[in-house]
C-alpha cells in the first residue's frame, strides 16, 4: 500500500508538492464527468445560481477552473466571471486554458479566507468542496457573504463524510476508514450537515438545501482510499493484515463489477438580505 499524493495533507500544499502537476491531472480525472455535464448544458446546471448576462460571478477555490470558463458563458458578454485559488498552480493552469479564449473570466490567486475584493463586489458567488479542508469554515463562510451584494447569492457545495458506505466482506473496515477520513484526514468531515445552520447564522436567508448521494466508481476513489488506509495503519488506526485484506477485497470486488460505494453530497444556497436587519 503505498502511500499516495492525494492525502489531505498534500492537497494543503499543492505549489510545494514534489510533482504539482499531478494535482491537475487529479482533477481532470475526478471531475471529468461531472464537467462534462455541466458544458452540456451550463444554464441548468448553474440554474440554482440564477446566472444571468450582465453579472459578476466569484467561484471560490476554483482549481483549473473549468466550471469558471462555464459561468462566463452565462454572464458574457457584459458580465464577469472571476475565479480564485490559493495555488499558483492551479491559477496558472486556469489562465493557460482561458488564453485563446475570448469570454469575460479572469484568474486571481488568492485566500478564501481573506478574499481581496471590497464588500458587496459580485452579485453571485460559489464554493465547492473546500470548506472541509480549512480550519475555520465559519470565516470562509463570512468572507463569501461579504463580497456579495444584498440581494445577492451565495451557494456552497460540500460532502459530508459521515455518510460514506463502502460494500466489502469485512464491513468493519469500511466503517473504520469512513470514521478515520471524518474524524483524522478531513478537518470538517461533517461539513455538509452543518452548512445550512451556517448561512442562517452568518445572516444569509432563503437558505435552500438539496443533498444527492453519489456513487462514484472504484477507479475516482482507489487512490483516495489507499493513501488513507496506508496512513491509518501507518497511525495505528488499523491492522495492516486487515487493511492488506479489505483493499484486495474492494479490487476484487471492482474487478467482478461488484464495487459499490456512495456517500452524500448537500448544495446549500442562501441570499444576502437586501437590508441590513434592525
Amino acid at each position: 500500500m503505498p502511500q499516495t499524493p492525494a492525502d489531505h495533507a498534500a492537497w494543503t500544499s499543492v505549489d510545494t508538492a514534489d510533482d504539482p502537476a499531478f494535482f491537475i491531472r487529479f482533477l481532470d480525472a475526478s471531475r471529468a464527468r461531472i464537467v462534462a455535464t455541466a458544458a452540456s448544458d451550463p444554464g441548468a446546471f448553474f440554474a440554482y445560481l440564477e446566472v444571468h448576462p450582465g453579472q459578476r460571478v466569484l467561484d471560490a477555490a476554483c482549481g483549473v477552473g473549468d466550471l469558471t470558463r462555464l459561468l462566463g458563458l452565462l454572464v458574457a458578454p457584459d458580465g464577469e466571471a472571476v475565479g480564485v485559488d490559493f495555488s499558483t498552480t492551479m491559477v496558472a493552469e486556469a489562465r493557460r486554458r482561458v488564453e485563446q479564449s475570448d469570454l469575460p473570466v479572469r484568474f486571481e490567486q488568492g485566500d478564501i479566507m481573506a478574499l481581496d475584493f471590497p464588500d458587496h463586489s459580485f452579485d453571485r458567488v460559489r464554493a465547492e468542496q473546500v470548506l472541509q479542508h480549512i480550519p475555520h469554515p465559519e470565516t470562509a463562510l463570512a468572507e463569501l457573504t461579504r463580497v456579495t451584494r444584498p440581494g445577492g447569492m451565495v451557494a456552497v457545495m460540500e460532502p459530508d463524510w459521515d455518510t460514506l458506505v463502502i460494500d466489502a466482506d469485512n464491513l468493519a473496515m469500511s466503517r473504520a476508514f469512513t470514521v478515520y477520513n471524518s474524524t483524522v484526514v478531513v478537518p470538517n468531515g461533517s461539513i455538509g450537515r452543518r452548512l445550512p445552520a451556517m448561512f442562517r447564522d452568518a445572516g444569509l436567508v432563503d437558505v435552500d438545501c438539496t443533498a444527492t448521494v453519489l456513487l462514484p466508481p472504484h477507479s475516482a476513489l482507489q487512490e483516495f482510499i489507499e493513501s488513507n488506509t496506508h496512513n491509518a495503519v501507518t497511525e495505528g488506526f488499523m491492522v495492516q493484515s486487515e487493511a492488506t485484506a479489505w483493499l484486495h477485497d474492494l479490487e476484487t470486488r471492482s474487478a467482478g463489477g461488484r464495487f459499490f460505494a456512495a456517500f452524500s453530497y448537500f448544495q446549500v444556497v442562501g441570499r444576502v438580505a437586501a437590508t441590513a436587519p434592525s
